[in-house]
């Protein structure tokens, strides 16, 4: 920057538009604030004008001073412990290597609050959810989240409710009548997925009575695909699109009352059951998550049972799978309401919580890395909290963004905030 000001004071516009070219290789991106100014002095430098280029040169220069690269360039010309400052190096620095005064991570995540903005989000009218597992499955709201216009805003699908997502704005427009959704039933769970590899998501939705799967016609329109095979799919706790034989498209499995039925798509806009072919048979379930739990590449199924058990299926390729739950170590899950998947100790490998269904045993699972789990040690806290709350579902999320996954927790008396503390565990940041 030093010779591109000496060469434009002395009219060498053409030498001084060279080595800002070659600064623009050493730094493709450029800090907005100085953006501009390399921009005019590089034009003008090259349109041989350098009495103009050297005033714009002259304002890069100085906004780049108390950049990073900048700081570190001279760091390494020696400039800091040089004894004092020489021309061309700030007084004030902003030198990525001064000290930061640190910041409590607890007092950080204590500060955070969350608001109600459910008035004024176009999302008024939705019915509100339960607050416990007690009654029939029709107490059961369902909501699946995901981009079906393809704008990049997240859309919702909720209670029966077709919601688009307004860029920028916060707030959601109901679509419901405009996209051609009709629904008979109340929906008790829903996913979205493109199951026809068309590039656009496409919706199923389980109600109270059936299955009803929608494709995405394009325009924000879904049309009802009843020839599909899935007309005896049923009332479903839970659906999930995943890609469970690897062969390039998303099947389906959905977690009944009567069982797990997988429906394993032909390729031709057809599925076909399998839930028994494939070793996925299962007498009653209530809720699942998919992950590579032993570390093969291969999605795995994790299965809550409709009576509160859990069985683990590993995913042996080829579109079969093999009851591991013995020797993963999770046969003493009795009593579970559902599941959270996620890497809360950031070892690589995917970690478990368990709800409780009558709130007497929720069970965190530290992942071995093999496939296999153990109990972890620091469960107290989130037993003690949790004693006696009947867990709808679970997910870890980082609140706080500290690094380290978080963990929420909705049933009997409302949603549980628990922030994973490396040291202590979870702890309750729900107040």
């Amino acid at each position: 920057l030093e010779l591109v000001d000496l060469l434009l004071a002395r009219g060498s516009a053409g030498d001084a538009a060279g080595e800002l070219e070659a600064l623009q290789r050493q730094l493709p991106q450029l800090p907005r604030e100085a953006a501009r100014f390399f921009a005019d002095a590089l034009r003008l430098a090259r349109a041989g004008r350098a009495a103009e280029a050297a005033t714009q040169a002259r304002l890069f220069h100085r906004a780049m001073e108390v950049t990073a690269a900048y700081q570190v360039g001279l760091e390494r010309l020696g400039g800091s412990t040089s004894g004092g400052t020489f021309a061309g190096y700030p007084v004030l620095t902003f030198n990525p290597n001064m000290a930061v005064p640190k910041q409590d991570p607890r007092a950080v995540a204590a500060a955070i609050r969350f608001t109600d903005v459910t008035a004024g989000s176009g999302l008024e009218g939705v019915p509100p959810l339960p607050d416990s597992l007690a009654g029939s499955l029709e107490r059961v709201v369902a909501l699946a989240v995901g981009d079906y216009d393809d704008d990049e805003t997240e859309d919702l699908f909720v209670a029966g409710h077709l919601f688009r997502g307004a860029p920028g704005a916060g707030r959601f427009v109901e679509t419901t009548a405009g996209a051609g959704l009709a629904l008979r039933d109340r929906p008790v769970a829903a996913a979205f997925g493109d199951f026809d590899n068309d590039g656009r998501l496409d919706l199923y939705v389980a109600t109270a009575g059936r299955g009803v799967l929608l494709q995405n016609a394009g325009r924000g329109r879904f049309r009802d695909v009843a020839a599909a095979g899935l007309a005896d799919s049923g009332a479903a706790r839970q659906v999930l699109f995943a890609d469970l034989d690897h062969d390039g498209d998303l099947d389906l499995f959905l977690a009944t009352a009567t069982g797990n039925r997988v429906y394993r798509n032909n390729l031709d806009g057809t599925f076909r059951e399998m839930a028994a072919q494939m070793g996925l048979a299962m007498e009653s379930s209530r809720d699942a998550k998919l992950g590579d739990f032993d570390g093969d590449g291969h999605s795995d199924l994790l299965v809550v049972g409709g009576d509160g058990s859990t069985r683990l299926f590993n995913n042996l390729g080829q579109g079969r799978f093999q009851d591991a739950t013995a020797a993963s170590g999770l046969a003493a899950v009795r009593r579970a309401g559902a599941v959270a998947v996620g890497d809360y100790d950031n070892d690589g490998f995917l970690d478990l919580f368990f709800t409780s269904l009558d709130g007497t045993d929720p069970a965190l699972y530290h992942n071995r890395g093999d496939g296999t789990f153990e109990l972890d040690s620091r469960m107290g806290p989130l037993r003690r909290t949790l004693s006696g709350v009947a867990g709808l579902d679970a997910v870890f999320f980082d609140f706080d963004n500290d690094g380290r996954l978080d963990l929420i927790v909705v049933g009997k008396g409302g949603v549980r905030l628990f922030r994973n503390d490396a040291t202590r565990g979870f702890e309750d940041f729900s107040s």
